[in-house]
């Protein structure tokens, strides 16, 4: 089973997200995968800074989805 990382960046005062994004990578468990989401949102969230993340009220929505056709 291999499973596909989708995230979204969101805005609670938008109360909207931007168009998903799905990682060009593919995990071989749904660990590697959620393990891979958290550390991917770190690195947005500190990549945008904590001006932005506070202006827009930030967060990231993830999620990973089995892939059966990979």
């Amino acid at each position: 089973m291999k499973f596909a990382l989708v995230l979204a960046i969101c805005s609670s005062i938008a109360g909207d997200c931007a168009p998903h994004f799905v990682s060009p990578y593919e995990y071989q468990s749904h660990y590697d995968c959620l393990h891979a989401g958290y550390l991917t949102s770190i690195t947005v969230i500190q990549n945008l800074g904590p001006e932005t993340v506070n202006a827009h009220e930030i967060y990231i929505q993830f999620k990973c989805t089995e892939q059966h056709n990979l």
